[in-house]
């Protein structure tokens, strides 16, 4: 079970590619999608690790106090 929208990660990906195609940039197929699947990605793992250094029964998000 994941916390994305799959109709709004791709409303995401297709607003953007209409964008770039506007401003006459040219994105291989399947280009656009794989950026914001990588972005999605990291900003994912950046918050597991934020909560977990976050936690108040750890030290350092590793020990148990």
């Amino acid at each position: 079970m994941t916390n994305v929208s799959m109709a709004g990660t791709g409303l995401l990906v297709m607003l953007i590619e209409v964008l770039l195609k506007i401003l006459g940039v040219e994105v291989p197929e399947g280009g656009v999608a794989e950026n914001i699947n990588n972005v999605v990605m990291v900003v994912g793992f950046v918050l597991l690790i934020v909560g977990q250094v976050r936690r108040k029964d750890l030290k350092f998000g590793i020990f148990r106090k």
